[in-house]
């Protein structure tokens, strides 16, 4: 798989294969970190919920805080709902990092926005420790989206891919493993529809970033 940098707003992405999408098992999860950076920040939360290729959720999900070393930003603590008083008492990112990896098993993961910015920061966070990355497949519900329906010229944003599968939202957060669950049941929904059981981006896809609100 290649991710080619278009621009401060597009990326493109080739060589992703994906067979037999319908007969694979996911895990889907969020981080949440000190920063919107995926270059400087350090994760403070790892959420998770593992699916079925029938979309439906595992009634055990997976949720930790994770200590970071550098204090987490008062505009970031309000957006997280993460405070410095409860990550001080988490687990330190190796231990909150096995744990996750023993939940996920050989899955294939998936997150919103994984391949700008929660595959990234995981991939630093792990050689800042010396651990593997994870070695799975790793899926994001944006290109999934931008595969499916290239007709539509929007930023697949949490909130767009809401809107745009009618899902109900008012009783999770918009950072949650849960949420980017269900966000996925209607992706996979949509593919069966669609009849589209393998995915195939030989050729460039381009795919648009997400867009960041100044924090205040």
């Amino acid at each position: 798989m290649r991710i080619e940098q278009v621009s401060d707003a597009e990326y493109e992405i080739s060589g992703l294969i994906v067979e037999r999408l319908h007969e694979r098992r996911f895990c889907v999860f969020d981080l949440e970190a000190t920063g919107p950076d995926a270059t400087r920040g350090h994760i403070t939360q790892i959420g998770a919920v593992r699916m079925g290729g029938n979309g439906e959720p595992d009634t055990r999900s997976f949720a930790t805080l994770v200590r970071p070393p550098i204090p987490i930003p008062e505009p970031i603590e309000r957006l997280t709902g993460i405070r410095n008083a409860e990550a001080a008492n988490a687990p330190l990112f190796p231990e909150a990092y096995r744990s996750f990896m023993a939940y996920a098993a050989d899955r294939v993961m998936v997150t919103q926005a994984g391949y700008e910015f929660d595959g990234p920061l995981l991939r630093r966070e792990c050689g800042l420790h010396g651990l593997d990355p994870p070695e799975q497949l790793l899926l994001d519900t944006k290109v999934l989206f931008a595969y499916a329906f290239p007709e539509i010229d929007e930023i697949p944003s949490t909130d767009s891919l809401i809107r745009f599968f009618g899902i109900e939202a008012g009783d999770l957060p918009r950072h949650d493993a849960q949420l980017i669950g269900r966000i996925l049941n209607r992706l996979l929904a949509a593919y069966r529809e669609k009849g589209i059981v393998d995915i195939r981006i030989t050729e460039p896809l381009r795919v648009k970033k997400v867009r960041l609100e100044p924090l205040v």
